[in-house]
């Protein structure tokens, strides 16, 4: 769908549907295609509507007004092109990338079984490693609902061999650490993911952010402040990330520090509960 100058293509299309009637339906799409190559979604998806209603009904058309609607947020109108994609059986690469990207509508959706069953396809046609760490991402999700160890476990295998496809991805690191460290409380574990992170890209904020709590986890707050000030150089405006630095500096005793950073979490974003919380426990008003 990605077009490489964008800005020419799609007054050259303008031009042809002016000129060239007899090629509507594929001008069409390819204006569409540009138009997505700019996150023009709406025009992407008027453009992508009129080529199938005028006959181009191939897969990648499809394929194309799915990716629109799902980067839109639709996600019932991308599983029903996704579903239409796969039912015209396209290459056998291309029907293991359009199980994945079902799989992730599905996952939005929160429907996890769904999700998990098109990323298994998906494996079963073309594993990779990102079709691993989202199956991964599907059964921790599927585990918090149901509350269900065995699906933690799947999470860590699926993780297990997203690394092992592509060991330099700090992400997938960064997710099993999550893994370990969420569900399953394993915080050694996922200090050593984090920190594998940070070696791999060391400006991944997130990476930080995350080594920080699970030291918090663990009861070593000390050893998790001199990271949640990394990230906070980073990011300096995340409330996530102030409030975090206020539960260590709470933790450490340093009252009055605690309580400005839990007012400006709180100023940042109303609803930290954590914020709310901390500042009744340390006794004062917001």
């Amino acid at each position: 769908m990605n077009y490489e100058k964008p800005d020419r293509a799609i007054p050259a299309c303008t031009r042809l549907l002016r000129t060239k009637p007899d090629f509507l339906s594929t001008t069409y799409m390819h204006r569409g295609s540009a138009y997505f190559t700019k996150q023009d979604y709406d025009r992407a998806l008027a453009d992508l509507n009129e080529a199938i209603r005028l006959g181009r009904r191939e897969f990648f058309v499809y394929g194309g007004r799915g990716l629109a609607h799902l980067q839109k947020n639709e996600y019932d109108q991308a599983i029903a092109d996704f579903t239409e994609v796969i039912r015209l059986d396209p290459p056998r690469d291309r029907l293991a990338e359009y199980h994945g990207l079902r799989g992730d509508a599905y996952k939005a959706k929160r429907d996890y079984d769904r999700a998990i069953a098109d990323y298994t396809q998906a494996i079963q046609l073309a594993p990779d490693a990102q079709t691993f760490h989202d199956r991964g991402i599907a059964y921790g999700m599927r585990g918090v609902v149901r509350e269900n160890e065995r699906d933690w476990d799947l999470a860590i295998v699926d993780h297990n061999k997203a690394i092992e496809l592509d060991p330099r991805v700090a992400k997938n690191f960064v997710d099993r650490g999550l893994a370990y460290s969420n569900y399953k409380k394993d915080y050694g574990r996922a200090i050593a993911d984090f920190s594998r992170a940070i070696e791999i890209a060391p400006r991944f904020v997130d990476a930080y952010f995350h080594r920080a709590d699970a030291y918090y986890g663990s009861g070593r707050a000390a050893r998790g402040l001199p990271d949640i000030e990394r990230a906070l150089q980073m990011k300096p405006k995340d409330a996530n990330a102030i409030e975090l630095r206020a539960l260590i500096l709470e933790k450490l005793g340093r009252k009055e520090e605690a309580i400005a950073d839990f007012r400006a979490a709180l100023t940042l974003n109303p609803s930290l509960t954590m914020s709310k919380e901390g500042l009744k426990r340390l006794g004062v008003e917001r």
